[in-house]
């Protein structure tokens, strides 16, 4: 089997490298597209599916792979029982314990619902 009666390869020259791009002859679907920079005679660089590929003199010296990550986003605070948020119960009690020494009791306490 003959891969060139399969596909068909374009280059197309830009003013920093070329546009490589191969398609399947029956169906015109685009098989692979790529960016090559040219850096110098020895060294250029391919960028194809968010993957770049450092190549000199015909070996691969690094691979590098662009991650998109999703900022993590903050939950909704709703008050169920208050008219404002932002009022809530704090409670300072002060004793004496077993061995006479003074410590302090606290309880915060905060009305607040999470939606996700």
């Amino acid at each position: 089997m003959n891969i060139n009666k399969l596909i068909k390869a374009n280059l197309l020259e830009s003013k920093n490298g070329y546009i490589i791009l191969i398609y399947e002859i029956n169906t015109g679907i685009c098989l692979y597209e790529g960016i090559d920079v040219l850096v110098n005679q020895d060294l250029f660089i391919r960028y194809f599916n968010k993957f770049c590929l450092t190549i000199k003199k015909g070996k691969v010296i690094n691979i590098s792979r662009s991650l998109e990550f999703k900022p993590i986003q903050s939950p909704r605070f709703i008050s169920t029982t208050m008219s404002n948020p932002n009022i809530g119960v704090l409670d300072i009690e002060t004793f004496i314990n077993s061995q006479g020494f003074s410590q302090v009791y606290i309880q915060i306490l905060l009305h607040l619902k999470v939606f996700l």
